[in-house]
């Protein structure tokens, strides 16, 4: 099975990282999975905006998207699933990274549409 999909997650967490002038880690044990931390700087107030209530944000809904999510946790992938359906993503679930590959090299992502 190719790499690229754990590659491409690895320069784009990176990529944003260093955008925000912040820095990553990311630990990984076979069998036990990975931890990614994200480190970025504090806002100075000049930059901080008001606080505002959600009424107020415009969420974004999802139109044609499709995300995979991969979670071994039951409890966990149920509520990050029904959440997206709520937000109107297309979601396809999978408890495992295997899983995810297999599913991938079958049903290769659709480059995404820009609003």
């Amino acid at each position: 099975m190719p790499a690229a999909p754990v590659a491409d997650f690895q320069s784009m967490v990176y990529g944003f990282a260093r955008q925000s002038s912040g820095t990553v880690t990311i630990d990984s044990v076979p069998g036990e999975g990975t931890a990614v931390t994200l480190y970025l700087p504090r806002a100075s107030e000049g930059t901080v905006r008001g606080r505002e209530s959600l009424s107020q944000i415009e969420i974004m809904r999802g139109k044609v998207e499709r995300i995979l999510v991969v979670e071994d946790d039951g409890d966990v992938r149920d509520q990050a699933v029904n959440l997206l359906l709520t937000l109107g993503y297309h979601v396809h679930p999978t408890e495992s990274g295997q899983a995810a590959l297999k599913i991938l090299s079958e049903e290769p992502p659709r480059p995404a549409l820009h609003r």
